[in-house]
Formats: C-alpha cells, sequence, structure tokens
C-alpha cells in the first residue's frame, strides 16, 4: 500500500494535469516502457527502447502514439550511415508530464505491475 502522501501527491498531479492514466497503466509493458522513456532523460533510439522493453513493435508504437497525443513526446531524427534512426524522450516541461512523475517517484507503477502480474496468475 502506498503512505498517504504519496497517494496524495500522485492524485494531485493527475488531477492538475487532467489526464486519464489508464491506457499508459493497463499492461506490464506499458508500464516498461514509461519507466524506460522516464530513466533516459537525453532520449534513447527506438530500437534500443524496444530491446529494453522487450515488447513487440506494435506494442511500442501503440504506447508511443498515445503519448504523442497527449504532446508528451519530443521526437528526432538523426542522418546516421544506415537510415535516420528515430530518438525519443519525454517532454519534461509538458503540465501532463508531473502525472507520470508522480506514478514512478510514488512506487505506483511497481505497484500496478504487482497487481497486473496477480491478477494474470489468479485467472489461470
Amino acid at each position: 500500500m502506498l503512505p498517504h502522501d504519496a497517494k496524495m501527491e500522485l492524485l494531485k498531479a493527475i488531477r492538475e494535469a487532467k489526464m486519464d492514466i489508464t491506457p499508459l497503466v493497463q499492461s506490464p509493458a506499458r508500464l516498461r516502457i514509461i519507466k524506460v522513456l522516464y530513466e533516459h532523460e537525453e532520449g534513447i533510439q527506438i530500437r534500443a527502447l524496444l530491446r529494453a522493453v522487450g515488447c513487440d513493435h506494435r506494442t511500442l508504437y501503440r504506447v508511443l502514439s498515445i503519448l504523442e497525443a497527449e504532446g508528451l513526446l519530443i521526437s528526432k531524427r538523426f542522418k546516421h550511415k544506415r537510415g535516420r534512426p528515430r530518438v525519443i524522450k519525454f517532454n519534461r516541461d509538458h503540465p501532463k508530464f508531473k502525472a507520470i512523475e508522480a506514478l514512478i517517484k510514488t512506487g505506483s507503477i511497481e505497484l500496478i505491475e504487482a497487481l497486473l502480474r496477480f491478477g494474470r496468475e489468479m485467472v489461470r
């Protein structure tokens, strides 16, 4: 269970961001994507993100499209010997980023992951 202060911080951040976090926390893969993006402040290439998260392309691009639609991602392409790799990172200046940051800082992501795992084990 989260401490009361952490719960209040999380709820305040979500309320202020006016953001529905439900689509972001529906699967362990989505939560891992959010954590890895958060850890890479300078950005991460899509290929490296796929490796770090261990999910399929479809799942990754679905989550990225949700975050992009909210304006939470910054994306850049760079010239490279082999194509133009895309580097993405969180737009940390965006007001809704505070809700994502609160999820991570309060430990809520780990709690949600545990609940998702527990729910799947109960179904088996």
